[in-house]
């Protein structure tokens, strides 16, 4: 195991007892040695956004590391909107619908 994937797994592992604070600094490691790790970028990103902290421009990150991951990609939506731009976090939804009609929880995100 690299050590970003231990620091990433170390703050899962934090957020799941809701040491959200130390999560954050682990997570915030890893993507330091790792700056090109598409865990160590969601995990960032997700953690930013659980605590309340601008999180879109990591999700973005994220979601170019790792393209396939449609969680990325409907958590980027919910933290433009969250950040105030609603337009552009339902044109993120709409575009990814557009090109994964199926995907079941973009329509519920969307809804």
């Amino acid at each position: 195991m690299s050590g970003a994937a231990a620091f990433v797994d170390r703050a899962a592992a934090l957020a799941r007892v809701q040491r959200m604070e130390e999560a954050l600094q682990a997570v915030e490691k890893a993507a330091r040695i790792a700056p090109n790790d598409p865990r160590a970028a969601a995990g960032l990103a997700q953690l930013n956004f659980e605590t309340w902290r601008p999180a879109a421009a990591l999700f973005e990150k994220a979601a170019h590391l790792a393209p396939q991951n449609f969680d990325l990609v409907r958590n980027h939506s919910l933290a433009l909107a969250a950040e105030g731009d609603i337009t552009a976090g339902v044109r993120k939804l709409e575009d990814a619908l557009s090109a994964a009609p199926f995907w079941v929880d973009g329509h519920r995100t969307l809804a």
